[in-house]
């Protein structure tokens, strides 16, 4: 399995919740091969993200050409389902770019991203791109309401009456 860092300062910290559903969503987006390869490190913070934006990636292209390195930001201040499911969205982004399906580049004096789909790649530039309707955030958002609803699922079926409990629970797994 991928090595998984976890660091927060202060708040409440879900590290066992948030460590437990990597390893179980790493699987349903990539080959275990691939995912023994990764480096994630996830931040928890308070950052300029907001409960409507739980989640970043940080990926250098560069230094992270062999070693698949990729940090995760979670948004501190979002209780635990909308981390989870923060987490989801950016393990797609996470994917994405190890399956080298996205990437960062500039294509003469335009600054963009690439996306491939069907063997093909594009070009999207930043100025001229809609984000919200680019195709690597509709597929990070489908499979991040996928994460929110099996979280609610596995959240409701057990015996568990606050996130801290839930916290425990998966401390002991």
């Amino acid at each position: 399995m991928a090595k998984v860092t976890i660091l927060q300062r202060g708040g409440v910290k879900y590290h066992e919740s948030l460590r437990y559903w990597t390893e179980r969503l790493l699987p349903e987006l990539m080959s275990t091969r691939l995912a023994n390869t990764l480096d994630l490190r996830i931040e928890v913070r308070k950052t300029v993200l907001s409960e409507s934006n739980c989640g970043r990636v940080l990926w250098n292209p560069i230094t992270n050409a062999k070693k698949k390195q990729y940090t995760i930001i979670i948004y501190r201040e979002a209780d635990l389902p909308k981390q989870i499911a923060a987490l989801g969205h950016e393990l797609m982004h996470v994917t994405q770019y190890a399956q080298h399906r996205l990437g960062h580049s500039a294509k003469g004096n335009e600054r963009g991203r690439w996306w491939v789909q069907d063997g093909r790649r594009q070009f999207f530039p930043y100025a001229t791109t809609d984000y919200w309707s680019s195709p690597w955030e509709i597929e990070a958002r489908a499979f991040e309401a996928q994460t929110q609803k099996t979280f609610s699922a596995h959240f409701n079926e057990g015996p568990f009456h606050t996130t801290l409990e839930y916290e425990r629970w998966c401390a002991r797994r």
